[in-house]
């Protein structure tokens, strides 16, 4: 799959390229033409587009197989930044308004929530939705939330197709909701496994799997940094102790010579001075392995508080003394 085209896209050339029966293709220009119909008291009568050319031939191809209706497709360039490319469908036969109010989505001049939604009618029409004005983000962005929506003209419809959804048996793994957002109401899943529920949903199976791949990826990636950056504050940490612990060493070395300690402290000493980056089970392994002693994290540690006590009190006695 390309990774560099949007990921909604790969999603919905998906959906355009698997076989669908009669009924299903026109449950699904029912709910593409909700959103994305242009309806007209003029010729042309209806008028549909995307940026994507395969949906434009599909319900070319749906009409004409389904209804009879032939329609002329034409194009020109979004004259936005990206100079992307509009694909328009339009029908000049007036039957067109006949035939969507005999299917139940066409009333008072105006397209509506088809009524007959019921078992897997809902699932065709739900790919409908999502061609006209559905999106997912990219799981391979570098964005650190995922979405998926789809927007709506009115509230109405939105509300219809909302409880829909919530009646499903499974509604805990599809939890959307609604917001609206600058003069369209939108219903949209946040959650990454939401997400791959509703692609394998409505049949997006490829791009559902690659879009696990790409979120497992991710939060493997997450992980690690994660660990890194504990472990680098874990080893900065580390190195202030060590500082310190080395500067007690030599100001008590100053008035102690080493070797008047035990051989046990003499190379935990010398081993923390050559080794500040070395944490104290590291330590008890050094001297271990380079002077065949035996001594755990432990003794380590008590052999480093010893020494910290031995010359703070060293110097509390010359703080006294000067006082």
């Amino acid at each position: 799959m390309d990774k560099t085209v949007a990921f909604a896209r790969n999603v919905k050339e998906e959906l355009l390229k698997k076989e669908y029966t009669g009924e299903e293709k026109r449950m699904i220009l029912s709910g593409f033409l909700l959103n994305c119909a242009k309806i007209s008291s003029s010729s042309p009568y209806l008028t549909i587009k995307s940026e994507i050319a395969n949906c434009i031939q599909f319900f070319y191809k749906v009409l004409k197989d389904e209804y009879g209706i032939e329609g002329y497709i034409h194009f020109k360039k979004n004259s936005n930044l990206k100079k992307s490319m509009y694909y328009y469908l339009s029908i000049k036969e007036e039957k067109i308004f006949d035939i969507l109010s005999k299917e139940d989505i066409f009333s008072q001049g105006e397209m509506k929530v088809s009524s007959s939604l019921k078992g897997k009618r809902f699932k065709f029409y739900l790919i409908g939705l999502f061609l006209s004005s559905g999106s997912v983000n990219n799981p391979y962005s570098n964005k650190t939330s995922y979405f998926l929506e789809i927007s709506f003209v009115k509230k109405d419809d939105v509300s219809v197709i909302l409880k829909k959804l919530n009646s499903f048996k499974n509604e805990k793994t599809m939890n959307f909701k609604m917001i609206q957002r600058r003069g369209r109401y939108i219903i949209y899943l946040k959650k990454s496994d939401q997400i791959s529920v509703f692609l394998s949903y409505i049949g997006a199976t490829t791009c559902m799997f690659e879009f696990e791949n790409a979120r497992i990826e991710r939060d493997d990636i997450n992980t690690i940094n994660r660990l890194t950056i504990c472990d680098l504050s874990n080893m900065k940490k580390s190195l202030k102790v060590a500082k310190e612990d080395i500067k007690l060493i030599d100001t008590l070395l100053s008035i102690k010579p080493m070797s008047l300690f035990d051989d046990k402290t003499q190379y935990v000493i010398k081993t923390r001075k050559d080794n500040p980056e070395m944490n104290f089970r590291e330590i008890a392994s050094y001297i271990c392995e380079n002077y065949n002693v035996q001594i755990t994290k432990s003794g380590v540690v008590h052999i480093l508080t010893s020494l910290r006590k031995q010359a703070s009190d060293y110097i509390k006695k010359l703080q006294d003394d000067n006082s």
